[in-house]
């Protein structure tokens, strides 16, 4: 292992490379990339906790349900539904429609302070769940990533 490639490799601002060496398209599909997981679960989580204990008036049995529920239809669309949708539709298609469907969940869940409305649009929410969003965008990146020389 070349040590000077491992130490940059480590750097926490090694991403700045895509912006300073990378292509153009790398560019943008980074920063589609970057704005598309502020949607991630682990990014939303305080914003939801705190919505559903101060503005649905939510018990903590109430979120714990919640989280729970949340978590185990996570991780059914990761396994069942968005590879479907993977196969089944273009990069452009598979992003507008999760971009779409998170968009309008998380419009209307903000829309007014309602627990089965809160509630109501995690479905929609599936197909984009936890930043889902951006994974036939991060297939492209990969590719273009290496046609650029990183990696």
């Amino acid at each position: 292992l070349d040590a000077a490639a491992v130490l940059r490799s480590a750097s926490p601002f090694g991403f700045v490379r895509l912006f300073t060496q990378g292509t153009a398209t790398l560019k943008k599909l980074a920063t589609i990339q970057m704005l598309q997981s502020t949607l991630d679960g682990k990014t939303m989580s305080d914003l939801s906790q705190i919505w559903m204990r101060e503005h649905l008036k939510l018990s903590v049995e109430s979120i714990r349900n919640f989280a729970m529920g949340f978590g185990l239809l996570s991780a059914m669309a990761g396994k069942k539904l968005i590879p479907i949708l993977l196969r089944a539709t273009s990069v452009h298609s598979y992003t507008t429609l999760t971009n779409t469907t998170n968009l309008i969940a998380f419009a209307v869940r903000g829309m007014c302070e309602r627990s089965r409305l809160f509630f109501g649009m995690l479905p929609l929410m599936l197909p984009g769940i936890n930043g889902a969003s951006s994974a036939a965008i991060g297939m492209v990146m990969s590719s273009e990533m290496a046609a650029a020389g990183f990696g």
